[in-house]
């Protein structure tokens, strides 16, 4: 801002300089849309299985746009996920001799990136929210330095209906924190599922093959 050139276009140029062929990955907000659909306990896995890496990954979905009739279905598949994930020091364990801990993500990238995401979760909070209890210590660490890990662990979360001027609208988190949106109307969930200037990836779960097929060709990016 303040008339800099923004990060993108300084590499595009410096590349461009160069004469050298180059792709240039867009930013944007993951969405995954929830209509017309039943599969819960299929659902569920694939939640789960999005919190690798601790969504620390550019294909990540952090945004759940769900028709309203479903939310409550959606929370019942949804929240018990968040509330089950394991998450700490992948090397923390009470003595040398001690097996690792399965866990389902470990640390954020770094203790300025933890901070970030609590505010934007402190941030965006709108109607309610609903986040995991904080796990207790996993024990001493078993080759890191003592102070390996230390505030990096965020425990995941989730903002239910965030502000309509929180970063979570639009802006790729990259990490533990997920955003949830209710709509009514398929022009309603179009532009949700499209809040942001683009996205790498973008997913419907749907019973109806016919509407799984209509929305992508709405928008011509989901």
């Amino acid at each position: 801002m303040g008339g800099q050139p923004s990060n993108p276009a300084v590499a595009a140029t410096s590349l461009v300089d160069r004469g050298r062929r180059h792709f240039l990955e867009q930013e944007g907000l993951n969405a995954w849309g929830v209509w017309g659909f039943t599969q819960w306990p299929l659902l569920a896995q694939h939640i789960r299985m999005g919190f690798e890496y601790a969504k620390q990954r550019c294909t990540a979905y952090p945004r759940f746009v769900v028709q309203r009739r479903l939310l409550a279905a959606f929370l019942e598949t949804y929240l018990p996920v968040l509330r089950d994930l394991r998450f700490g020091h992948p090397l923390a364990v009470e003595s040398p001799h001690d097996p690792l801990p399965e866990l389902d993500f470990g640390p954020v990238i770094s203790s300025r990136k933890a901070a970030e995401l609590t505010g934007h979760f402190r941030r965006g909070a709108g109607r309610a929210s609903a986040a995991a209890a904080a796990a207790p210590p996993l024990g001493r660490r078993r080759t890191f330095p003592a102070r390996a890990g230390r505030g990096r662990l965020l425990a995941p979360a989730s903002v239910l209906g965030p502000a309509a001027q929180a970063s979570l609208q639009h802006a790729e988190p990259s990490g533990p924190l997920d955003s949830v949106v209710c709509v009514d109307t398929e022009s309603e969930f179009i532009a949700a599922m499209n809040a942001s200037n683009g996205c790498l990836v973008a997913s419907i779960a749907t019973d109806d093959a016919a509407f799984g097929a209509r929305a992508p060709s709405s928008s011509g990016r989901t």
